[in-house]
């Protein structure tokens, strides 16, 4: 069945064999309509990473990018 605007208890187990949405967002992690996600640690710590489809970027606890493979530009 569908459900719109509903809240359901955080105890709700879903299961479904396919998930149709378009972002998700959860805490510190993400996933993005393109299928890029990125996950960091904590507001105050930016470690973290994210991907793309042209790029793995890592940051360093203070969002320093440390670590870029793929498309190059911009780095």
């Amino acid at each position: 069945s569908t459900h719109r605007g509903t809240l359901f208890p955080y105890t709700t187990l879903f299961r479904s064999p396919v998930i149709n949405g378009g972002r998700l967002n959860i805490g510190n992690f993400s996933v993005n309509t393109d299928g890029s996600f990125s996950a960091v640690s904590t507001s105050q710590n930016l470690a973290g990473v994210s991907i793309s489809n042209r790029q793995i970027v890592i940051r360093d606890e203070r969002g320093n990018v440390r670590v870029v493979v793929g498309y190059l530009k911009g780095f």
